[in-house]
């Protein structure tokens, strides 16, 4: 009986482990869903005045939606790549994690995020974003 209780300990320490590394695994596509606290939208649209439509922001862009305006690939390999089509520029990086910090680094220029579940939060360019994992 003793054996028996010691096996299933062992396995659930070890699915334990796992769903643990399953769940903090940072791979995958992220997207912006805030910029400086508000939505997409709002952001824009301040930073444009206050008194843009929709439309008009996405004219002024060049893009069809909002959705994947800025996105951050986190890939398996420890490779990156951002995405700001707000300025047409795509870049590739690598990127380490250490606990819940998430490390991007582009052009010799490391980035620090917080990896949150499935959110990404960080500053760039004096602006602060969160990402949500597609």
């Amino acid at each position: 009986m003793k054996r028996i209780v010691s096996i299933a300990l062992v396995i659930l320490m070890v699915a334990s482990v796992l769903v643990a590394c399953i769940k903090t695994d940072p791979t995958g596509t992220y997207v912006v869903k805030t910029m400086n606290g508000k939505s997409v939208e709002d952001a824009l649209k301040e930073e444009l005045g206050g008194d843009a439509s929709l439309d008009d922001i996405l004219e002024l862009l060049g893009v069809d939606s909002l959705d994947n305006l800025i996105t951050i690939e986190i890939k398996s390999d420890g490779k990156m790549t951002l995405a700001n089509r707000m300025e047409d520029d795509t870049v590739e990086g690598t990127w380490t994690k250490e606990s819940d910090k998430l490390f991007l680094t582009v052009d010799g220029e490391t980035m620090q995020a917080k990896l949150n579940g499935g959110e990404l939060s960080m500053s760039m360019d004096d602006e602060a974003y969160v990402f949500v994992k597609k």
